[in-house]
């Protein structure tokens, strides 16, 4: 009881009990009455109740403006049967849209059975009573209610104490009301003893009535009705005038949602006008208009002379958030406009028209701002062709989520872990049906943790996983589960992988690539991981770490690779020679060569000598580009083999040129990453990149270079 005293916020003090009876009346808006048909007629044939919001005017009216439905529903209703906490739930969401009236009573259905109070609804309205001496109760019946009649009527209970003391209960009236003849049933259920009736009226308003008219079509002869020239010349002006306004309300709302918070953005709209719906419902009349008029070969000039060729948008196969904020801060910023809200505006333009489109392959949201999209209104193919996406894992979740139900065919995926991991990226990870590539970078293992469960959904399907991260996890022994990999590859910052000893005694048995970047797991565990696996590996990358016994593991236990990056130090050729003998499918080997590691010259005199017939491609890494000295390698090269084809390039594949044998090596040559000797600050490590960049040569064998 303490809840629904609550509600009504009784404004007004205690009424007499000898309350004015036919000039009082309960004014009913258009709103209110269609929403308690509509929710009367949904709950057929069980009986359905609500609340109604309004306020007390003065003596004489009481102004219901709105209804909301309760979960309530059945046979009898009871006040003892109220949900006060969904009740308070939803004044305050009404509070919020611009609804603060108070509760000025209730209403229910009695579907096929008049209008009259039971029992229980007696009460019921008396527990409403004792709270506010004016609280209406209103019946309404949707299955005798037709066009242009409805069944309903409001009632109010009767104090018993004036029969008691045989007093009448109607101390004063007036000549406002009407006479209203009441059925037999209502009259034996208690009319006029228990309860009395009150008048309802309907008040419409302008908007209401245009409203309410619109539900009625059109007679067909309207459409033979040639409109007047002037007047809709004027109907033109104001529907521009309007776009204007919408235009600017929008990108007022836009500035808006930047600093709302994600409960503020789902209610934003409700009981308000969407500028941007109603923007876009005006530019598709007006684009419907201009289509229909050249349909009937009616002349309608247009800033293009000419349509377009065919959709840009369509031939659009990968989207880069980043990439299309970078692109419209550029453009606008050569057209001079510097408005943030003006960038936000028609970036989110751009995104909403690529995302659209059905041809989009790859998607790339790695920006924790992610614009507000709502793809209910795209077209149902959209996302439907998309196989890679690259996010990170604290962006929105209603995004993911959409992604999530418009597209589970995603083949690849690469997340950004971040302290933060939303449901929508777990989600999104979950409801995939082939996922085959996965790609996770994090810094904070507690992310990975949470991501795991997601993850370990597709270890049937799961081909391809990468870890990147600056530190070790609390375990690796969850990819034991993923036993149809591939390829594995493992990147950490740090020296050894001590958590690599829970996998040193798990077979992978179709495991065909094994990489390590930047750390490696100590000797041992890895020798022993090869004795299980190495028999499968075609390629194996483990160039950040070298050591004897790990080069003759490889010789022995992975005799079928394909592709080999490791690091020999001096006086290890004969391992070397052991790899190539052993290994017989070799094609491609990819080594050191410094002062610390094995020489250049003994390295290629055993390639050439112990290689097989398969070998095609050597690359060796002389380090940094300013410590080489080009004389020395100039010295080299001018004896290499006449079968061979020479590369130089940079620490970046892009930069490679080719130089035939028989070409001079100039000093500018091997210095200047794309051979054109303009770089000559390179060699003096004045050039940007020139700490960091490394000398490849690559050997080719010609006759089996394409």
């Amino acid at each position: 009881m303490e809840e629904l005293q609550q509600l009504f916020e009784a404004t007004l003090n205690p009424m007499d009990p000898s309350v004015a009876d036919t000039a009082e009346a309960v004014y009913i808006s258009s709103l209110s009455l269609l929403k308690m048909l509509k929710h009367g007629r949904s709950g057929v044939p069980m009986e359905v109740m609500g609340l109604m919001l309004g306020e007390f005017v003065d003596e004489y009216t009481v102004s219901v403006i709105d209804v909301f439905a309760m979960p309530q529903s059945g046979t009898g209703v009871s006040v003892e049967a109220i949900d006060h906490v969904y009740q308070t739930r939803m004044l305050d969401l009404l509070k919020q849209t611009g609804r603060s009236e108070m509760v000025v009573g209730w209403y229910h259905s009695h579907p096929g059975f008049g209008c009259w109070l039971s029992g229980v609804d007696i009460e019921t309205q008396r527990s409403f009573q004792s709270l506010n001496k004016r609280a209406v109760a209103i019946v309404i019946d949707p299955i005798q209610s037709v066009k242009g009649k409805v069944v309903i009527d409001a009632f109010r209970l009767i104090d018993q104490r004036f029969y008691l003391n045989g007093q009448e209960p109607l101390q004063s009236t007036s000549n406002v009301g009407q006479l209203k003849k009441p059925s037999i049933q209502t009259l034996v259920n208690g009319l006029n003893k228990y309860y009395y009736s009150i008048i309802i009226n309907y008040r419409k308003n302008e908007l209401e009535q245009a409203m309410l008219l619109n539900l009625h079509k059109k007679n067909w002869t309207n459409v033979l009705t040639l409109p007047d020239f002037t007047e809709h010349t004027k109907i033109n002006e104001e529907s521009v005038n309007s776009m204007v306004t919408l235009a600017g309300s929008y990108n007022k709302s836009v500035q808006e949602e930047s600093t709302m918070m994600p409960e503020q953005l789902k209610l934003r709209h409700i009981g308000k006008q969407d500028p941007k719906r109603h923007l876009e419902e005006s530019v598709n009349v007006a684009i419907e208009s201009i289509a229909t008029l050249r349909s009937n070969l009616v002349l309608v000039s247009t800033p293009t002379p000419r349509p377009l060729l065919f959709n840009y948008a369509t031939f659009v196969k990968f989207l880069s958030f980043t990439d299309i904020k970078d692109k419209v801060r550029g453009f606008l910023l050569n057209q001079n406009v510097t408005a943030s809200c003006a960038r936000k505006l028609l970036t989110l333009e751009v995104l909403v028209m690529l995302l659209g489109q059905s041809t989009l392959k790859k998607l790339n949201a790695n920006t924790k701002c992610i614009p507000s999209i709502e793809f209910t209104t795209y077209p149902r193919d959209c996302l439907r062709d998309l196989t890679e996406i690259s996010c990170r894992s604290d962006i929105c979740s209603d995004f993911l989520d959409q992604v999530s139900q418009l597209c589970q065919t995603i083949r690849s995926m690469d997340v950004k872990l971040e302290l933060k991991v939303s449901d929508g990226i777990k989600k999104l990870i979950s409801v995939q049906k082939n996922l085959k590539f996965f790609r996770i970078v994090f810094l904070h293992r507690e992310s990975l943790e949470e991501l795991i469960p997601s993850l370990t959904k597709h270890s049937s399907t799961l081909i391809k996983l990468e870890i990147d991260t600056f530190q070790i996890t609390k375990s690796l022994l969850f990819l034991a589960d993923f036993l149809n990999l591939q390829e594995l590859v493992l990147q950490y910052y740090c020296d050894y992988l001590e958590d690599f000893k829970t996998l040193q005694h798990v077979t992978f048995p179709k495991l065909k690539s094994l990489k390590f970047k930047r750390g490696v797991p100590k000797y041992e565990y890895l020798i022993n991981f090869l004795e299980l696996n190495g028999k499968r590996l075609e390629t194996l990358d483990i160039d950040c770490y070298g050591h004897n016994s790990l080069n003759l593991a490889i010789a022995n236990f992975c005799q079928n690779l394909r592709s080999l990056s490791t690091i020999f130090m001096k006086e290890e050729g004969i391992t070397l020679k052991s790899i190539l003998v052993n290994c017989q499918n070799l094609q491609s080997v990819h080594l050191r060569s410094n002062d610390r590691y094995l020489d250049v010259s003994e390295i290629f005199e055993i390639v050439v000598k112990h290689s097989s017939k398969t070998f095609t491609e050597l690359k060796l890494d002389f380090g940094i580009i300013s410590e080489l000295s080009p004389k020395e390698l100039d010295i080299f090269f001018s004896n290499c083999y006449e079968d061979y084809d020479i590369y130089f390039h940079g620490g970046s594949e892009s930069d490679d040129y080719f130089m035939d044998e028989g070409d001079d090596v100039e000093d500018n040559d091997i210095v200047d990453g794309d051979g054109d000797g303009d770089d000559e600050n390179v060699a003096d490590g004045s050039g940007d990149d020139s700490e960091d960049e490394h000398l490849y040569v690559t050997f080719y064998r010609r006759t089996t270079r394409l």
